[in-house]
């Protein structure tokens, strides 16, 4: 049915039809296209039959009108111009300049023809609270992804990226037991939607990574480790790769603040692989992001690991961008001073939320707030460009997405042969399930 809005009512279509049909003398039945009689077309002009999207395709072939102002009383060239605007503020985010792209969505949200079409609507809210969270307003984004989740349902495409962005800002804007309270409720949600209690699929995977760093920094490290554990049974290779890339990540750092050097050392290998496989980054960039989340450790070995890395990128020459370069020489400089220290830190709290260039969490869409390196010289050497036809294709429905795995176990994403861009040698998690 192609019932979305006031203007896509049955009776907004009736009345389309029966002025189209009346000013070309066209009788009900030479109205009627292949498929459809007389009756219908009657019914249809009272209001009283919601057409299907091929029945207004065919029509609208039959009554010379494009599908679209049949549909929606708007003209394709309002209709494209609404998604011109759209892609213009997906630009302005990609481009680093979130306050630009809160004016540029915001326009979008607000333009009359956009109640219309309620899957560009939410797409803008959706971008503003990116631009939000973007620019360091965490309380702003957090409402508005909230916000987002009242009007939708966990079927709903951008239900579950918002769900996740709320408990990652609540997180940010400093609430921790906010962040984790909602995303229990978000979680239960979707156990009710999919009748099966503890069944989160793609969406509850995304708020259980982003539960995550807000168990670590409420220093419960019990909830932490037995939400890594659920997570890590249903997360699978057939789950989307930067998903599988922010869950690795988020993983060693929660292991990381509890002083599990070896898990620490083995998620990172994981995420890092996944990153490099599927081609999240540039190698270069890859590089420096790993050896940050080592150093971040402050541990002596995970920061001569850094070392032999970076020292193997610099000898590689795979970058000329000097930024990429620049970052590379101050890492080698933190893991020297960390190792030459040589006393790994007595501290096993954990680590208040860093401003790192990993991801969050996030759908198959790159937006930056979870592309693993959303730097400027990342976007640069990963080729990925800013332009108005990306930006539409990175917002695949939700519905693309792969099928949730049926508890496969996290190690299935790697093969054992496959090198990620950095040393091989963290050690292999041998407790999960192969």
């Amino acid at each position: 049915m192609t019932d979305l809005g006031p203007d896509g009512s049955p009776e907004a279509i009736g009345r389309r039809v029966h002025d189209l049909r009346t000013q070309q003398g066209m009788t009900q039945r030479q109205a009627a296209p292949p498929g459809m009689d007389s009756s219908q077309i009657s019914r249809l002009e009272h209001g009283k039959y919601a057409p299907t999207s091929r029945e207004i395709e065919a029509l609208a072939e039959r009554l010379g009108c494009p599908a679209i102002y049949l549909s929606h009383g708007i003209s394709e060239e309002e209709y494209q111009q609404l998604h011109i605007d759209l892609s213009t503020a997906r630009d302005a985010l990609y481009e680093n300049r979130p306050g630009q792209a809160v004016e540029d969505f915001t326009a979008v949200a607000d333009n009359p023809l956009a109640a219309t079409f309620p899957t560009v609507r939410n797409d803008a809210l959706h971008g503003r609270a990116e631009a939000w969270e973007m620019a360091g307003d965490f309380d702003a984004a957090a409402h508005q992804y909230r916000s987002l989740t009242e009007q939708l349902t966990p079927s709903d495409r951008w239900w579950g990226d918002a769900a996740a962005g709320a408990v990652r800002c609540l997180h940010k804007a400093g609430s921790p037991d906010s962040a984790i309270a909602f995303g229990r409720q978000a979680l239960e949600q979707i156990g009710q939607w999919r009748r099966r209690p503890g069944a989160w699929g793609t969406p509850g995977l995304r708020i259980a990574v982003e539960l995550l760093p807000a168990h670590v920094t409420a220093r419960d490290q019990t909830q932490t480790l037995r939400l890594l554990h659920r997570l890590e049974e249903r997360l699978g290779a057939d789950q989307p790769a930067d998903l599988r890339f922010s869950a690795y990540l988020n993983a060693a750092r929660a292991l990381a603040a509890f002083g599990n050097l070896e898990g620490l050392l083995s998620r990172a290998h994981m995420a890092f692989t996944v990153a490099a496989r599927e081609r999240l980054g540039s190698p270069a960039v890859l590089v420096n992001s790993y050896a940050q989340l080592l150093l971040e450790s402050r541990h002596p070995k995970a920061a001569q690991l850094a070392l032999d890395t970076l020292a193997q990128e610099e000898a590689r020459q795979r970058t000329r961008d000097p930024r990429t370069t620049a970052v590379r020489q101050s890492l080698m400089e933190q893991a020297r001073s960390i190792v030459q220290d040589g006393t790994p830190p007595t501290s096993s709290g954990p680590q208040s939320p860093t401003s790192t260039p990993f991801p969050s969490s996030r759908s198959e869409s790159a937006s930056p707030a979870r592309n693993p390196a959303a730097t400027e010289s990342n976007q640069r050497q990963a080729g990925r460009p800013a332009s108005r036809a990306q930006a539409s294709r990175s917002r695949s429905p939700r519905g693309a997405s792969p099928t949730p795995s049926a508890g496969r176990p996290a190690s299935s994403a790697l093969s054992r042969d496959q090198k990620p861009p950095m040393p091989p040698s963290p050690p292999r998690d041998h407790g999960q399930r192969r």
